[in-house]
């Protein structure tokens, strides 16, 4: 898959090179600028649930996530199950950004 490369672009806005196609098993953290750690610098609470990358990508950026191994080409449906699961109870909350 081109998770990897994909959130980088969108997060940090930069263009993925050949590494990150390379890294995209083993995602080290992120240390580029990017939106997800200017949140968490401004005292944003952010939640993650969804591809398990962003977990590699942000260990330690979110209040509260649900990683789910988007590796298993064929299995299409198991990260949006783990997105609906927690969308209405985290809507009810109010502890988040």
């Amino acid at each position: 898959t081109v998770t990897l490369p994909r959130l980088k672009s969108m997060i940090a806005g930069s263009i993925p090179g050949f590494l990150d196609v390379a890294a995209n098993l083993n995602a080290p953290e992120m240390r580029e600028d990017n939106v997800i750690s200017r949140a968490m610098s401004a005292g944003r609470s952010v939640l993650m649930f969804g591809d398990e990358t962003w977990l590699r990508l942000f260990p330690t950026g979110f209040k509260r996530s649900d990683g789910t191994t988007a590796f298993f080409v064929l299995d299409t449906e198991e990260v949006d199950h783990n997105v609906t699961r927690h969308v209405l109870p985290e809507l009810a909350r109010d502890d988040w950004d």
